[in-house]
Parts: structure tokens; sequence; C-alpha cells
């Protein structure tokens, strides 16, 4: 399985000749699954020249392939989605960082890597992060650096997040944006890499 971040909040995982995409910037027609949150639409939408975009609104979805699941909180707007292939499963908690709500992730069950959501000039953001980190069994985490309007200081946002998990989680560089892993490779510490784009 290959994972690369194409920005924000934007991912693309590719396995077994299959692309998935989590809040694509841009075009995503070669996507044969997509994740996106949206006030678009009120539903998920099956029908889409083979491509399968689930937005507002609960639901679970499996093929050959892969198997999702997703949760909607109307309050705060913030859709969560977990999708498991390869025998690897992974969460995109989606773009409200402080308003995740942590009962509706340990219902979603085990989760080996997530996207966790870290905004440059939200404090209580990055605590929250790390109190997800804290209380819910999660292998490998990828914060998801969002720049906030007038805000460029991204590199200062990751110091201050991991200068709060100093001690307590390992954490990498890993200098580019993308990496390949396996389940056998996955280990039971819970661990951050950090990415480049």
């Amino acid at each position: 399985m290959k994972i690369y971040w194409l920005g924000g909040l934007s991912f693309k995982i590719v396995f077994d000749n299959k692309t998935v995409v989590f809040e694509p910037i841009g075009d995503h027609e070669n996507a044969d699954y997509v994740f996106m949150n949206t006030d678009k639409k009120e539903n998920h939408d099956l029908s889409k020249d083979g491509i399968i975009e689930f937005t507002k609104g609960d639901f679970e979805y499996s093929d050959e392939f892969i198997e999702a699941v997703g949760t909607y909180n109307p309050k705060s707007g913030n859709m969560i989605f977990k999708m498991s292939a390869c025998g690897i499963s992974i969460a995109h908690f989606g773009c409200k960082g402080n308003e995740i709500d942590i009962d509706s992730i340990k219902k979603m069950g085990k989760i080996d890597i997530a996207f966790l959501p870290i905004y440059s000039n939200d404090f209580n953001c990055k605590q929250h992060a790390k109190r997800i980190m804290d209380e819910i069994d999660i292998n490998l985490v990828i914060p998801m650096v969002c720049i906030c309007e007038g805000n460029s200081k991204r590199l200062g946002s990751i110091a201050e997040f991991l200068e709060m998990i100093k001690g307590e989680y390992d954490y990498s560089h890993i200098g580019k944006d993308y990496f390949e892993t396996e389940k056998s490779e996955l280990k039971k510490r819970t661990r951050v890499i950090i990415m480049q784009h």
C-alpha cells in the first residue's frame, strides 16, 4: 500500500491497482473511491461512473476490495471516514480538529493509520489531537497540517505539536510526500510520521 499526501486534508492511497482519495484537491477522475466532506449532497452517491463519493451522512459500504464506514456530526459539520484494505484500517478525521467526537471514533473499531488535523493557529486543536492519540489505539498518526487563512506558520505548527507529544510518542520526518507500508510493518507502539509536501 502506498500513501500520498496531496496537501491540506487531501490524501491518495493506492493498493491492488485501486486508488482511494480522501478530500480531493482538483481533479480526481482516476480514483476508484472518493471520500469527501461536503454540504452539497445529503447522501452518498454510488452512481457516478464507478466513482463512489461518500458525503454528508452516516454510511457503510463494502465490496471485494474495500470496506468503509463514515459518521457525520451535524452539530460540528465534521465527517469521519474509515476504510479497510489489505488488512490495514485507515481513518480520516475530517477538518474540525477540536470537535472530533472520541466516542464516535471508538465505535469504528481498530484504526491502524489515522490522518489527524493539526491547525496552524489553534492550540486547542493540537491538544485534542494528543488526547485522541492518548485514548484511541492508533498505530500510525499522520498529522494533516492545515495553514489557516493569514497564517503561514506550518513548520511552527508542527514544532508545537511535536513538543506536546515529546517523550510519549516516537516521531520521524520522512522528507517526502509519500510512503509505502504493509500490515507486517505496522508496529504496536503509536508513532507519528511527518510528511513533506
